[in-house]
Protein backbone atom coordinates (compact mmCIF):
# COMPACT_ATOMS: atom_id res chain seq x y z
CA UNK A 1 0.00 0.00 0.00
CA UNK A 2 0.96 3.36 -0.51
CA UNK A 3 0.81 4.16 3.78
CA UNK A 4 3.20 1.29 3.57
CA UNK A 5 5.47 2.51 1.25
CA UNK A 6 5.87 5.66 2.44
CA UNK A 7 7.39 4.63 6.18
CA UNK A 8 10.07 3.10 4.99
CA UNK A 9 10.96 6.77 3.43
CA UNK A 10 10.01 8.17 6.33
CA UNK A 11 12.29 6.43 8.53
CA UNK A 12 14.82 7.00 6.20
CA UNK A 13 14.03 10.49 6.12
CA UNK A 14 14.56 10.53 9.80
CA UNK A 15 18.03 8.71 10.03
CA UNK A 16 19.40 11.66 7.84
CA UNK A 17 18.15 14.45 9.99
CA UNK A 18 19.35 12.54 12.85
CA UNK A 19 23.04 12.13 11.30
CA UNK A 20 22.88 15.64 9.93
CA UNK A 21 22.46 16.75 13.25
CA UNK A 22 25.53 14.73 14.64
CA UNK A 23 27.55 16.17 11.62
CA UNK A 24 26.61 19.90 12.67
CA UNK A 25 27.22 18.99 16.01
CA UNK A 26 30.76 17.56 15.28
CA UNK A 27 31.68 20.94 13.07
CA UNK A 28 30.86 22.84 16.14
CA UNK A 29 33.13 21.38 18.71
CA UNK A 30 35.57 20.29 15.97
CA UNK A 31 35.58 22.12 12.46
CA UNK A 32 34.90 20.88 9.32
CA UNK A 33 36.83 21.30 5.95
CA UNK A 34 37.35 19.34 2.67
CA UNK A 35 40.21 17.80 4.37
CA UNK A 36 40.90 14.39 5.76
CA UNK A 37 38.95 14.32 9.46
CA UNK A 38 41.33 14.77 12.28
CA UNK A 39 42.72 11.66 13.70
CA UNK A 40 41.86 12.95 17.18
CA UNK A 41 38.95 12.34 18.73
CA UNK A 42 37.05 13.49 21.78
CA UNK A 43 36.35 11.20 25.40
CA UNK A 44 34.08 13.02 27.78
CA UNK A 45 34.78 12.65 31.07
CA UNK A 46 31.97 13.55 33.10
CA UNK A 47 34.45 16.11 35.51
CA UNK A 48 34.70 19.76 35.09
CA UNK A 49 38.28 19.41 36.37
CA UNK A 50 41.69 21.21 34.69
CA UNK A 51 43.98 18.27 33.58
CA UNK A 52 47.50 18.96 34.22
CA UNK A 53 49.16 15.59 32.93
CA UNK A 54 48.66 11.70 31.83
CA UNK A 55 50.80 9.08 31.64
CA UNK A 56 50.19 5.12 30.30
CA UNK A 57 52.11 2.24 31.86
CA UNK A 58 51.69 0.18 29.01
CA UNK A 59 48.66 -0.13 26.68
CA UNK A 60 45.72 -0.35 28.47
CA UNK A 61 46.77 1.56 31.91
CA UNK A 62 46.83 5.32 32.72
CA UNK A 63 46.42 7.90 35.03
CA UNK A 64 45.57 11.63 34.12
CA UNK A 65 46.07 14.01 37.36
CA UNK A 66 44.81 17.69 37.55
CA UNK A 67 42.51 19.93 39.93
CA UNK A 68 40.70 23.00 39.73
CA UNK A 69 38.82 26.10 42.21
CA UNK A 70 36.42 23.88 42.68
CA UNK A 71 38.22 20.61 43.50
CA UNK A 72 40.04 20.51 46.73
CA UNK A 73 42.84 18.30 47.12
CA UNK A 74 43.35 17.81 43.01
CA UNK A 75 42.04 14.75 41.17
CA UNK A 76 43.46 11.78 40.05
CA UNK A 77 41.47 9.78 36.90
CA UNK A 78 42.78 6.46 35.99
CA UNK A 79 41.57 3.93 32.93
CA UNK A 80 42.43 -0.16 32.47
CA UNK A 81 41.10 -0.49 28.78
CA UNK A 82 43.46 2.17 27.26
CA UNK A 83 41.59 4.75 27.51
CA UNK A 84 38.10 4.32 26.24
CA UNK A 85 36.62 4.90 29.90
CA UNK A 86 37.98 6.21 32.99
CA UNK A 87 37.20 6.78 36.90
CA UNK A 88 37.97 9.89 38.53
CA UNK A 89 38.12 10.87 42.53
CA UNK A 90 39.09 13.69 44.31
CA UNK A 91 40.56 15.09 47.67
CA UNK A 92 44.18 12.87 46.81
CA UNK A 93 46.06 15.74 49.29
CA UNK A 94 44.72 16.54 52.81
CA UNK A 95 44.38 20.00 53.39
CA UNK A 96 45.73 21.96 50.64
CA UNK A 97 47.66 25.30 50.90
CA UNK A 98 45.46 27.06 48.37
CA UNK A 99 42.28 26.63 46.65
CA UNK A 100 43.63 26.67 43.14
CA UNK A 101 46.08 23.13 44.21
CA UNK A 102 46.50 21.17 41.10
CA UNK A 103 48.27 17.75 40.76
CA UNK A 104 51.05 18.50 38.36
CA UNK A 105 52.93 15.37 37.06
CA UNK A 106 52.14 11.81 37.07
CA UNK A 107 54.37 8.74 36.93
CA UNK A 108 54.39 4.84 37.55
CA UNK A 109 56.77 2.54 37.57
CA UNK A 110 55.03 -0.44 37.55
CA UNK A 111 51.35 -1.81 38.12
CA UNK A 112 51.81 -1.09 42.21
CA UNK A 113 54.54 1.60 42.51
CA UNK A 114 53.28 5.68 41.70
CA UNK A 115 54.25 8.84 42.27
CA UNK A 116 52.27 12.39 41.73
CA UNK A 117 54.03 15.79 41.86
CA UNK A 118 52.02 18.51 43.13
CA UNK A 119 51.61 22.36 44.38
CA UNK A 120 52.83 23.28 47.65
CA UNK A 121 56.06 21.24 46.98
CA UNK A 122 54.32 17.67 47.36
CA UNK A 123 55.23 14.10 46.60
CA UNK A 124 52.89 11.73 46.66
CA UNK A 125 53.62 7.86 46.75
CA UNK A 126 51.15 4.76 45.88
CA UNK A 127 52.16 1.28 46.61
CA UNK A 128 49.33 -0.55 45.90
CA UNK A 129 48.12 0.52 42.00
CA UNK A 130 46.81 3.98 43.25
CA UNK A 131 44.62 3.34 45.31
CA UNK A 132 46.10 5.23 48.25
CA UNK A 133 48.45 8.24 48.55
CA UNK A 134 50.91 8.95 50.93
CA UNK A 135 52.85 12.03 51.52
CA UNK A 136 56.62 11.33 50.89
CA UNK A 137 57.85 14.89 50.46
CA UNK A 138 56.06 18.13 51.40
CA UNK A 139 55.26 21.11 51.98
CA UNK A 140 59.36 22.47 51.57
CA UNK A 141 59.07 24.32 47.68
CA UNK A 142 56.50 26.46 45.94
CA UNK A 143 55.78 23.65 43.27
CA UNK A 144 57.07 20.32 41.76
CA UNK A 145 56.27 20.55 37.77
CA UNK A 146 57.89 17.37 36.45
CA UNK A 147 58.57 14.36 36.92
CA UNK A 148 60.77 11.55 34.89
CA UNK A 149 62.19 7.98 35.62
CA UNK A 150 65.09 6.65 33.65
CA UNK A 151 64.36 2.89 34.73
CA UNK A 152 62.31 1.84 37.73
CA UNK A 153 64.85 2.76 40.25
CA UNK A 154 66.60 6.30 39.06
CA UNK A 155 63.96 9.24 39.14
CA UNK A 156 63.66 13.09 39.23
CA UNK A 157 61.27 15.45 40.32
CA UNK A 158 61.72 18.96 39.14
CA UNK A 159 60.07 22.33 40.64
CA UNK A 160 60.78 26.38 40.86
CA UNK A 161 62.89 25.73 43.62
CA UNK A 162 64.38 22.44 43.68
CA UNK A 163 65.57 19.10 42.07
CA UNK A 164 64.57 15.44 43.67
CA UNK A 165 66.55 12.49 42.77
CA UNK A 166 65.53 8.94 43.97
CA UNK A 167 68.09 6.02 43.58
CA UNK A 168 66.09 3.43 45.05
CA UNK A 169 62.58 3.18 43.55
CA UNK A 170 60.82 6.41 45.54
CA UNK A 171 61.73 5.03 48.64
CA UNK A 172 63.86 8.16 49.60
CA UNK A 173 64.48 11.50 47.72
CA UNK A 174 67.02 13.84 48.49
CA UNK A 175 67.70 17.31 46.87
CA UNK A 176 70.51 17.58 45.12
CA UNK A 177 70.38 20.90 43.22
CA UNK A 178 72.21 24.09 45.15
CA UNK A 179 70.66 27.04 46.59
CA UNK A 180 67.91 27.80 43.82
CA UNK A 181 68.33 31.76 44.72
CA UNK A 182 71.59 31.62 43.03
CA UNK A 183 70.12 30.42 39.76
CA UNK A 184 67.17 31.92 39.01
CA UNK A 185 66.73 29.42 36.02
CA UNK A 186 65.94 26.36 37.86
CA UNK A 187 62.65 27.31 37.61
CA UNK A 188 61.97 24.16 35.80
CA UNK A 189 59.18 23.49 33.81
CA UNK A 190 60.06 19.83 32.54
CA UNK A 191 62.67 17.68 33.04
CA UNK A 192 64.32 14.77 30.70
CA UNK A 193 66.84 12.30 31.22
CA UNK A 194 68.57 10.18 28.23
CA UNK A 195 71.12 7.98 30.88
CA UNK A 196 71.49 8.03 34.48
CA UNK A 197 73.82 10.56 34.15
CA UNK A 198 72.63 13.09 31.00
CA UNK A 199 69.43 14.85 31.21
CA UNK A 200 67.96 18.16 30.39
CA UNK A 201 65.86 20.54 32.35
CA UNK A 202 63.10 23.55 30.75
CA UNK A 203 61.68 26.25 32.17
CA UNK A 204 61.75 29.97 32.85
CA UNK A 205 64.04 32.91 31.85
CA UNK A 206 64.82 30.89 28.21
CA UNK A 207 66.18 28.01 30.47
CA UNK A 208 67.62 24.91 28.25
CA UNK A 209 69.91 23.18 30.78
CA UNK A 210 71.73 20.07 31.06
CA UNK A 211 73.69 17.78 33.27
CA UNK A 212 76.13 15.17 33.11
CA UNK A 213 76.43 14.19 36.53
CA UNK A 214 72.80 13.10 37.05
CA UNK A 215 71.09 16.94 38.11
CA UNK A 216 73.82 18.38 40.78
CA UNK A 217 74.99 20.75 38.10
CA UNK A 218 73.04 22.36 35.22
CA UNK A 219 75.22 24.29 32.12
CA UNK A 220 73.99 25.94 29.23
CA UNK A 221 74.43 24.36 26.01
CA UNK A 222 77.37 25.59 23.92
CA UNK A 223 75.03 26.50 20.80
CA UNK A 224 71.87 27.88 21.44
CA UNK A 225 69.69 30.58 19.73
CA UNK A 226 68.74 34.00 21.84
CA UNK A 227 65.75 32.56 24.12
CA UNK A 228 66.37 34.31 26.86
CA UNK A 229 62.75 35.61 27.24
CA UNK A 230 61.00 32.71 26.25
CA UNK A 231 59.18 30.18 28.81
CA UNK A 232 59.83 26.53 27.50
CA UNK A 233 57.42 23.84 29.11
CA UNK A 234 58.52 20.73 27.42
CA UNK A 235 61.17 18.79 26.42
CA UNK A 236 61.65 15.19 24.93
CA UNK A 237 64.78 13.01 23.69
CA UNK A 238 64.67 10.17 21.67
CA UNK A 239 67.99 8.23 22.30
CA UNK A 240 70.66 10.44 23.01
CA UNK A 241 71.19 12.75 19.91
CA UNK A 242 67.60 13.57 18.65
CA UNK A 243 65.99 16.03 21.14
CA UNK A 244 63.06 18.59 20.84
CA UNK A 245 62.41 21.52 23.20
CA UNK A 246 59.19 23.94 23.20
CA UNK A 247 57.71 26.61 24.64
CA UNK A 248 55.77 30.12 24.39
CA UNK A 249 55.41 32.21 21.07
CA UNK A 250 55.49 29.47 18.66
CA UNK A 251 59.32 28.19 19.93
CA UNK A 252 60.33 24.74 18.68
CA UNK A 253 64.33 23.82 19.21
CA UNK A 254 65.98 20.81 18.22
CA UNK A 255 69.16 18.93 18.25
CA UNK A 256 70.45 15.98 16.02
CA UNK A 257 74.14 15.81 18.16
CA UNK A 258 73.14 14.87 21.02
CA UNK A 259 72.38 18.95 22.13
CA UNK A 260 75.42 20.16 21.78
CA UNK A 261 73.91 22.68 19.07
CA UNK A 262 70.66 23.50 18.94
CA UNK A 263 68.53 25.02 16.03
CA UNK A 264 64.88 26.89 15.90
CA UNK A 265 62.49 25.32 13.82
CA UNK A 266 59.33 27.28 12.65
CA UNK A 267 56.33 25.65 14.03
CA UNK A 268 53.98 28.14 12.12
CA UNK A 269 52.23 29.14 15.17
CA UNK A 270 52.71 32.25 17.68
CA UNK A 271 50.39 29.67 20.05
CA UNK A 272 52.18 28.59 23.51
CA UNK A 273 53.49 25.52 23.09
CA UNK A 274 53.15 23.22 26.22
CA UNK A 275 54.10 19.69 25.17
CA UNK A 276 56.38 17.53 22.82
CA UNK A 277 56.57 13.67 22.07
CA UNK A 278 58.23 11.77 19.62
CA UNK A 279 57.69 8.18 19.15
CA UNK A 280 60.88 7.49 16.97
CA UNK A 281 63.59 10.35 15.52
CA UNK A 282 61.21 11.08 12.78
CA UNK A 283 57.02 11.22 13.52
CA UNK A 284 56.39 13.60 16.66
CA UNK A 285 53.26 16.07 17.67
CA UNK A 286 53.40 18.98 19.75
CA UNK A 287 50.37 20.54 21.74
CA UNK A 288 49.79 24.22 22.30
CA UNK A 289 47.39 27.04 23.02
CA UNK A 290 46.58 30.49 21.14
CA UNK A 291 45.27 32.16 24.42
CA UNK A 292 44.31 35.14 22.01
CA UNK A 293 41.21 32.43 19.93
CA UNK A 294 40.99 30.26 22.90
CA UNK A 295 41.95 27.59 20.47
CA UNK A 296 44.56 24.30 20.81
CA UNK A 297 46.75 23.26 18.24
CA UNK A 298 47.72 19.85 17.62
CA UNK A 299 51.00 20.01 15.18
CA UNK A 300 52.76 16.86 13.61
CA UNK A 301 56.05 16.51 12.25
CA UNK A 302 57.30 13.54 10.19
CA UNK A 303 60.54 14.74 9.32
CA UNK A 304 62.01 15.01 12.81
CA UNK A 305 60.83 17.99 13.32
CA UNK A 306 62.41 20.17 10.11
CA UNK A 307 58.78 21.22 8.85
CA UNK A 308 55.37 21.04 11.09
CA UNK A 309 51.71 20.80 10.06
CA UNK A 310 48.86 21.51 12.12
CA UNK A 311 46.96 18.11 12.34
CA UNK A 312 43.87 19.30 14.70
CA UNK A 313 42.72 22.48 16.07
CA UNK A 314 40.03 22.33 18.92
CA UNK A 315 37.97 25.20 20.57
CA UNK A 316 38.02 25.79 24.30
CA UNK A 317 40.47 22.94 25.49
CA UNK A 318 43.99 24.69 26.50
CA UNK A 319 45.99 21.53 26.46
CA UNK A 320 49.23 21.07 28.35
CA UNK A 321 50.44 17.07 28.04
CA UNK A 322 50.94 14.33 25.77
CA UNK A 323 51.43 10.66 26.29
CA UNK A 324 52.24 8.47 23.37
CA UNK A 325 53.42 5.19 23.07
CA UNK A 326 52.94 2.25 20.34
CA UNK A 327 50.13 -0.34 19.91
CA UNK A 328 51.70 -4.09 19.20
CA UNK A 329 51.59 -3.72 15.91
CA UNK A 330 53.69 -0.62 15.95
CA UNK A 331 51.02 2.50 15.44
CA UNK A 332 50.75 5.21 17.47
CA UNK A 333 48.62 5.46 20.48
CA UNK A 334 48.29 8.78 22.05
CA UNK A 335 46.14 11.42 24.18
CA UNK A 336 45.93 14.63 24.80
CA UNK A 337 44.62 16.49 27.91
CA UNK A 338 44.61 19.89 29.26
CA UNK A 339 42.08 22.81 31.15
CA UNK A 340 38.72 23.62 30.25
CA UNK A 341 38.07 26.69 28.88
CA UNK A 342 33.95 26.16 27.76
CA UNK A 343 30.65 25.04 29.22
CA UNK A 344 30.73 21.84 28.00
CA UNK A 345 32.30 18.72 30.12
CA UNK A 346 35.66 18.11 30.35
CA UNK A 347 37.32 15.40 27.32
CA UNK A 348 40.35 13.98 26.96
CA UNK A 349 41.54 13.44 23.34
CA UNK A 350 42.82 10.31 21.70
CA UNK A 351 44.86 9.91 19.03
CA UNK A 352 43.31 7.50 16.28
CA UNK A 353 44.13 7.46 13.20
CA UNK A 354 42.12 5.49 10.53
CA UNK A 355 43.48 1.72 9.96
CA UNK A 356 45.81 2.07 6.36
CA UNK A 357 43.76 0.51 3.53
CA UNK A 358 43.52 -3.42 3.19
CA UNK A 359 46.13 -4.38 0.11
CA UNK A 360 44.94 -6.85 -2.53
CA UNK A 361 46.63 -9.18 -4.32
CA UNK A 362 50.13 -9.72 -4.35
CA UNK A 363 51.33 -5.97 -5.25
CA UNK A 364 52.76 -4.13 -2.51
CA UNK A 365 51.72 -0.67 -0.74
CA UNK A 366 54.44 1.79 0.90
CA UNK A 367 53.91 1.77 4.29
CA UNK A 368 52.39 4.10 6.22
CA UNK A 369 54.93 7.04 8.25
CA UNK A 370 52.82 5.65 11.97
CA UNK A 371 54.65 2.32 10.82
CA UNK A 372 57.70 1.40 13.39
CA UNK A 373 60.91 2.71 11.60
Amino acid sequence: TRASARAPRHAARARRRTLAAGLVLACALWGCSNEAPSPWRPIETGTDAELRDIHFLDARRGWIVGGGPRIEGGILGETTDGGESWSFRTGIVDRPASRLFHLNAVHFVDERTGFIASDGGRLLRSVDGGAHWHPHVGGAGRRLADLFFIDAHTGWAAGEDWILRTLDGGARWNRINGDPGANRSFRARAIHFVDRQRGWLVGHHGAVLRTGDAGRRWHAPPVLPDVREIVFNGVHFVGDRFGWVVGEQGTILRTRDGGRTWTSASSGTRARLNDVHFVDPHSGWVVGFDVDTGTSEILRTRDGGSTWALEASIEGEALRSLDFGRDSDGRPRGFAVGDRVRRQPQRILRYAPPPPPATTGTASTPASDDSTR
